[in-house]
């Protein structure tokens, strides 16, 4: 740019006027500057020198610098500024504006950023002293006149100048000027509400006056602290940037202050800490954090005396205070504070911050957002310390653990558990060493007996507190090593089981019942692996130690209790065991319902290995001095309010059941009526409308529990009190509410002696036909009442089949059930059949849970079973198919525990069953056959042998099924059966072929034909010989079902030839007749047909008569020719048997063919030519009557050669 054009331009200075003008003309400047910045400054510098006074040098030239952060030309310029600053000293006299003020903080600034990056500037010689003389002045000005401005823009404009002027001042011209510059400065502080701008150029002269070294800073640092520390305590609106901005600059300044009198910051804040003034403690704790991360070496010597400090803020209840205790406990975690003497309380605290309830953690009406609560930022700061602070790993390991057994800790189980879980393995990478944890060199750690137990506990209840379960079954899982050497290859497999069973389920559709019964049974492995009685009995003890904890949690408790029970059964010890379950009687809480059912299900869970043990504790209890040896479990209780001896009676009582639930059955009987009944039956003394309901409840339970147990006993109970305990029992249960029906039979069946054969089959008919012919459950709105008592009707006579079956949980007693309700499962009506198959389901499953093989023993009636079931599945109503699927799943899992495997083994085949439901649902019979299909393969992988005959002539049985989706689907799954295990049926060939024959002369349905034959087919491809044997069993002469089956043996080429290579063999192996001699003398002897080359003679007839066996008889034409004239020159004039003159007779004008042994032989004869492709050779015989010579005596040789001789011959003996 040229110089010389500056001055003359339309927009030069010195024509510069009016606001759009300046404005217009500045941004034009600002353009300028970035493309030549020294003619622009040249240009400005003459214009200020030479102008008039009128023209205001600073808003000429800065204006731009005021739109926002300086652009690079303007710090490039910096050298040519104290140029313009000279060239009007006058300024001070002038009008003076913000915009000359914010006009020399950029040109402080910018000045900084050039000595700050002097390697990259033009002007490397320029230094700090070049601007100072000038800006000593400015300084003075803008200090001592404008700065006492009553214009607030100006003041703010002023200070924010001397901010950056500060760092630009001669050191001593700073120190000489400190005592006024610090108090003008926070004097502002009063009179402006915004107090950023204050904040930020306080501290660029507090850095200013430490960069020199100044020792006026510490005479002015009392009021310094007080004012800032004032700034932090003013209520801040959180939403307000300027509030917060302000914030960190008072921080900031906070920073300077700690590294220059770290000793005189910490003596005046610490006290602060003191105070119970909420804003005081929360602002006084934020520093504390600030000074803590920004001034780390500087508070390294303090470290304990800090840790000293926040005694009193740890106790105080206030939210926003503990907000501000966590945060600075997060800086010590970072800077080595929690290494220190004291750092255990500060940890104790996050956690005890975690453990907050969420319902308490925010005041009333606190606009608190949840993530921002006291618990949620402990939780995230634990984590977050245990996480990415390396020097913390020392330091929680494993002190965290000692957190948590106790109850007050409880809700922080999660956060604490995934903690410990990295901390683990960390440790873990570093060796086993540094991971094995030495319990007694730590004697505040829980002992691995009470980290198995606290975890296992809380499990029980996995949703609860953040996935408290998830967190603590993982922990476990790491802490193996620690707990017992000898579990970490079971639990490398069961752990992950259990958490993928949670990971699967959310709380609504997890059952408790099964998720405790899958802890329980982890626990029983547990204890079978460590196999170690001093352990165990350790364990057991801890557990009786916590069950106090759990007073407030009654689910967790009972679970405990249950855990109690398994730890006992698997303790060796006797007295162990006694002891215990003295001090479980002498310590329960009675007065709490729901502790009745744990303590229960403890003693029952512990009768499986020490019956003897359990019931005499029980014994004593009732006997000790606590009850005044008064006689009688509900008469001893005296001295105690009748109310609470009602719960103790109903706490035994209950015991009693479970006990005699979970009783080894060969125990049972011989301790049931001295040991169990016998204190039972003494509560009927007492007069039931005075007695208490959870007595009665407990009672009702108990007793039902009992007779289960007598139930699944195969031996009779002779009980001497049976006349008078029956019908106190009928009336006692009358009377109380709550018991059905079905619960009064069940009480009373383990009362009475079984019923003869006879009279249960006649009590289970009149129960069936009662019920299963019921029409079907009303759909319309207000039916509720109806159904409700349906279901109940239901439930009744499931339940009495289920006592009924109890009896005999044998294959056979299966059997006998299914065969009552079988006539119900094949009727025509959809409902019945709909009801029979649940009830069918229903009892398959009771068998399976209750099956106890004790011997590997063949389920021998398995295929009848499941012939009976699986065509189900194919049902009309999509109900039933879904019931009957379940029958099969369920018999197919009975096979397999007839066969030895566990009751909790998973069959990958059988598994596949239920994933076919859902093509069970479509009403499309192509997906509805396909599913029938793969159900098919799925039986025919896990059948047993000898159970696939059954299996297929009970399928044969269902071809008549009213149902033709039944019928159809029983096609289906016999021709699959066929094809995949046919290989296997050689000795039921002939079995499987009279069956299918019969059923085709009974069914007229369409579908079984074809069905039949493609069966015929699959066993022939398989087993041929014995195929055609048994078909050529078959009556003659054959009827059109059987002449069906032989033609279905020529729909693949190999299998015809194959078939007629045979039915040739059996043509050759017997003389074609035999003679007879008469009585009469002086005649010839009759020639009479053997049957065997005489129904081969038919069969080949009928072979070839279909389409598709032209490749065969082409194969085999040399062959068939011969054999077929040889069989007609060898029959001619021969007679069929007598019994076979009459069927002729009988059947002549309806059978397929002649059964004539002469003229089913030229029968053939044709066939074969007319197959071969020689049509117009048997065309030509026939017109010259050669058939007819052929077939008589006399003619048959004249018929042969008159047609032999030339090409006719050639032509006759085929292609």
């Amino acid at each position: 740019m040229d110089p010389a054009w500056c001055p003359e331009h339309p927009f030069a200075p010195r024509e510069v006027s009016g606001g759009l003008i300046q404005a217009c003309g500045t941004s034009w400047l600002l353009l300028s500057c970035c493309a030549s910045f020294r003619s622009s400054s040249d240009c400005t510098l003459r214009a200020v020198q030479e102008g008039p006074a009128s023209v205001t040098p600073f808003g000429v030239l800065f204006l731009p610098l005021t739109q926002g952060p300086a652009p690079p030309a303007t710090s490039r310029s910096a050298p040519t500024h104290h140029q313009v600053l000279n060239s009007r000293p006058q300024t001070s006299h002038l009008d003076v504006s913000p915009w000359a003020v914010a006009a020399l903080q950029r040109f402080s600034e910018s000045a900084l950023e050039y000595l700050a990056n002097l390697d990259q500037a033009p002007d490397p010689t320029v230094r700090k002293d070049t601007f100072a003389a000038d800006l000593s002045s400015a300084y003075d000005i803008l200090f001592h006149h404008w700065l006492q401005s009553r214009e607030a823009k100006l003041r703010l404009a002023v200070v924010e100048a001397l901010g950056p002027m500060s760092h630009l001042l001669p050191g001593d011209k700073l120190e000489e000027q400190l005592p006024k510059l610090l108090p003008g400065v926070l004097a502002l502080y009063k009179k402006h509400a915004e107090a950023f701008h204050v904040s930020k150029s306080l501290g660029q002269i507090l850095e200013a006056a430490v960069s020199v070294g100044s020792r006026t800073l510490e005479v002015q640092l009392d009021t310094l602290l007080a004012t800032l520390h004032a700034q932090i305590c003013v209520p801040v609106e959180s939403s307000s940037p300027l509030v917060q901005s302000n914030q960190k600059e008072v921080l900031r300044c906070f920073t300077v202050l700690a590294c220059c009198s770290p000793d005189r910051l910490l003596a005046f804040l610490l006290p602060k800490l003191d105070t119970n003034n909420e804003r005081l403690r929360v602002g006084s704790l934020q520093i504390l954090r600030h000074v803590i991360n920004s001034a780390a070496a500087q508070m390294e010597a303090n470290k304990p005396f800090i840790l000293s400090s926040m005694r009193l803020p740890l106790l105080d209840t206030n939210n926003k205070v503990k907000r501000a205790v966590v945060q600075v406990i997060s800086a010590m975690a970072h800077h080595g504070y929690l290494e220190q003497p004291g750092g255990e309380a500060m940890i104790e605290y996050i956690v005890q911050q975690c453990a907050l309830p969420p319902e308490q953690e925010l005041d009333p009406g606190s606009a608190d957002a949840p993530a921002d609560s006291v618990r949620a930022v402990s939780v995230r700061t634990l984590y977050l310390v245990s996480t990415t602070v390396d020097r913390m790993s020392d330091v929680l390991w494993p002190h965290l653990l000692q957190f948590l057994t106790p109850v007050r800790f409880t809700g922080a189980l999660t956060p604490l558990c995934r903690s410990l879980v990295h901390l683990a393995l960390k440790r873990q990478e570093a060796g086993a060493d540094a991971f094995l944890i030495q319990f007694d060199a730590h004697v505040n750690l829980p002992s691995p007996y009470a980290i198995t137990t606290r975890l296992l506990a809380v499990s029980c209840n996995p949703y609860l507190g953040d996935g408290r379960g998830v967190a603590s079954l993982r922990l476990l899982h790491v802490l193996h090593p620690n707990i017992h050497p000898l579990l970490g290859q079971y639990w490398e497999s069961a752990v992950p089981l259990l958490l993928k069973h949670l990971d699967e389920h959310t709380e609504e559709t997890l059952s408790p019942k099964e998720w405790e019964a899958r802890l329980l049974m982890f626990l029983q492995d547990t204890l079978a692996v460590v196999s170690d009685n001093t352990w165990i009995c350790q364990l057991s003890l801890e557990m009786c130690k916590q069950l106090p904890c759990y007073n407030g949690a009654p689910r967790e408790k009972n679970f405990l209790y249950k855990c109690i029970g398994a730890t006992l059964r698997a303790a060796s010890s006797r007295e162990v065991v006694r002891k215990h379950l003295r001090e479980l009687l002498e310590t329960a809480r009675y007065q709490e319902e729901a502790e009745h059912e744990g303590l229960a299900c403890c003693f029952g869970i512990c009768a499986d290995s020490h019956l003897e043990d359990t019931l005499a504790q029980l014994e004593d209890f009732v006997r000790s001095d606590m009850s005044r040896k008064s006689i009688g479990i509900f008469n001893i209780f005296k001295d105690r309010s009748e109310s609470e001896a009602d719960r103790v009676r109903s706490a035994l009582v209950l015991c009693y059941g479970h006990v005699a639930s979970q009783a080894p059955r060969e125990l049972l009987l011989a301790k049931v009526e001295s040991d169990i009944l016998r204190n039972m039956f003494q509560v009927f003394s007492t007069k039931v409308g005075t007695m208490d309901p959870t007595l009665k409840q407990c009672l009702v339970q108990g007793l039902c529990m009992v007779s289960q147990a007598i139930h699944t006993t195969r031996a009779a109970l002779d009980l001497e009190h049976t006349e008078h305990v029956a019908p106190v029992l009928c009336t006692w249960a009358q009377r109380c509410a709550g018991v059905s029906a079905g619960d009064l039979n069940l009480l009373l069946s383990s009362l009475e002696p079984a019923l003869e054969e006879q009279a249960q089959a006649d009590v289970v008919h009149g129960c069936l036909h009662s019920v299963m012919a019921l029409p079907p459950e009303p759909q319309e709105e207000g039916a509720d009442c109806q159904e409700l008592l349906y279901l109940d009707t239901m439930r009744a006579l499931e339940n009495l089949l289920t006592s009924l079956l109890r009896r005999n949980m044998t294959p056979q007693g299966l059997q006998v059930m299914v065969e009552h309700l079988s006539p119900w499962i094949k009727s025509p009506r959809a409902h019945e059949r709909a009801r029979a198959l649940t009830l069918s389901a229903s009892l398959l499953r009771y068998f399976l849970e209750h099956l106890r093989v004790s011997a590997l023993v063949p389920f021998h009636n398995l295929g009848l079973l499941v012939g009976l079931f699986s065509p189900r599945c194919a049902d009309l109503w999509p109900a039933s198919r879904q019931e009957a699927v379940d029958c099969v799943h369920s018999l197919l899992y009975l096979q397999l525990a007839y066969e030895g495997f566990s009751r909790d083994h998973q069959d990958d085949v059988a598994e596949q069953l239920p994933p076919l439901k859902d093509g069970l649902v479509h009403p499309d019979p192509a997906t509805l056959f396909h599913s029938c299909h793969s159900i098919a393969q799925i039986i025919a992988k896990r059948l047993p042998p000898d159970q696939l005959i059954s299996l297929l002539l009970t399928m044969f049985e269902g071809l008549g099924d009213p149902d033709k989706n039944c019928s159809r689907a029983a096609t289906v799954m016999i021709n699959c059966l066929l094809q995949e295990r046919g290989s296997a049926l050689l000795e039921k060939v002939p079995e499987i072929v009279s069956v299918l024959r019969c059923k085709l002369r009974e069914t007229q349905e369409e579908h079984v034909l074809p069905a039949a034959q493609h069966s015929v087919y699959l066993l022939a491809t398989q087993h041929c010989a014995a195929v055609v044997s048994s078909l050529l069993g078959s009556p003659l002469p054959f009827d059109s079902h059987t002449c069906a089956l032989w033609r279905a043996l020529a729909v693949e080429p190999s299998l015809s030839a194959q078939v007629l290579r045979l039915l040739l063999d059996k043509m050759s192996k017997d003389v074609p007749f035999k003679e007879s001699r008469t009585f009469l003398p002086g005649t010839a002897p009759d020639r009479v047909a053997t049957l065997l080359p005489l129904a081969a003679t038919c069969a080949l007839r009928e072979v070839v008569s279909a389409p598709a066996s032209a490749p065969a008889v082409l194969e085999l034409y040399p062959q068939l020719f011969a054999a077929l004239l040889l069989r007609v020159s060898s029959t001619v004039g021969v007679q069929l048997p007598r019994n076979l003159q009459a069927k002729e007779r009988r059947g002549a004008g309806t059978a397929p063919g002649s059964l004539e042994p002469c003229s089913s032989a030229v029968d053939a004869l044709r066939a074969v030519l007319l197959r071969a492709g020689s049509e117009d050779v048997e065309q030509c015989v026939e017109l010259e009557g050669g058939w007819a010579l052929i077939s008589a005596s006399a003619g048959h040789e004249e018929g042969v050669t008159r047609h032999a001789p030339g090409k006719r011959l050639q032509r006759w003996q085929g292609p």
